[in-house]
């Protein structure tokens, strides 16, 4: 007969919060561990003309971001309200949520659109208060 101790609970939590990653989708685990502050102008505005990998359910990507730009009825330069445009040397994903990776930046969830039928342009919005 086995008995149930704290440390034993403990150590099964542990171990489970060690394997999530590897038991559920990339964009799942990401939408779970995102931040806010992974969200604002500055830190996308620094990667710009970078390549990025774009991982998600329909399968992996390799993208350029553009630009950041203002979105209309905003301030200009605000913060946390911007859009970001994509390039894709090939066709695109379709619209969805993925997963934004490179080497030094934190894998960050975009929900994008494509901006045209060959989804070679897309665009994602960011859009939320301080």
């Amino acid at each position: 007969m086995t008995s149930t101790t704290r440390r034993s609970l403990m150590r099964a939590g542990i171990l489970g919060l060690a394997a999530a990653p590897l038991l559920v989708a990339p964009e799942v685990f990401a939408a779970i561990t995102t931040r806010r502050g992974l969200y604002a102008r500055s830190r996308f505005a620094a990667m710009r003309k970078r390549s990025f990998r774009l991982e998600g359910r329909h399968g992996t990507w390799r993208v350029r971001l553009l630009a950041v730009g203002n979105l209309p009825h905003c301030a200009p330069g605000d913060p946390y309200s911007f859009s970001l445009t994509f390039r894709v040397a090939g066709q695109g994903p379709p619209q969805g949520t993925y997963l934004l990776k490179r080497p030094g930046f934190a894998p960050t969830s975009l929900f994008l659109v494509p901006e045209d039928v060959k989804r070679r342009t897309h665009r994602a919005v960011v859009f939320r208060k301080p």
